[in-house]
């Protein structure tokens, strides 16, 4: 909790939503990363004042960006975050900040685009006190 920067690589969406909602209550800056389709994404949220966008509200309009991947895919991906994390704390800044990189490796496609605070998004309707299902 007293990281400058959280790094987040699980396959695990429980989990993975769980730290989300965490971090973005308390405020915390957070890089996560996971295997999509036959590549990678990795996605920086600040979090600034506890409030989205957040994973969810990525996940919320994109709920197929996630799958499994292999050894190779999970190598790449550590060595992509780890330097996306060093970044971030060596200038407190990346260029991806609120937004999601996601990279083919089967036709070497990559593109980035912002992350918008979704109305749908259930770590703020949680918070709201509205009943959110899976």
């Amino acid at each position: 909790p007293d990281s400058s920067m959280t790094l987040a690589l699980t396959e695990n969406k429980e989990f993975r939503r769980s730290l989300s909602r965490w971090l973005r209550h308390h405020a915390r800056p957070a890089l996560f990363a996971w295997p999509a389709g036959s590549g990678f994404a990795l996605l920086d949220a600040r979090h600034q004042g506890g409030q989205c966008p957040c994973l969810e509200c990525f996940e919320v309009m994109n709920p197929k960006a996630f799958s499994k991947g292999g050894a190779p895919v999970q190598r790449m991906i550590g060595a992509m975050a780890a330097s996306e994390v060093l970044q971030w704390i060596l200038n407190e800044s990346s260029p991806l900040e609120g937004k999601v990189w996601i990279t083919s490796l089967d036709s070497g496609v990559s593109f980035q685009h912002e992350i918008h605070a979704s109305y749908k998004c259930p770590a703020r309707l949680l918070e709201e006190g509205a009943t959110v299902t899976p």
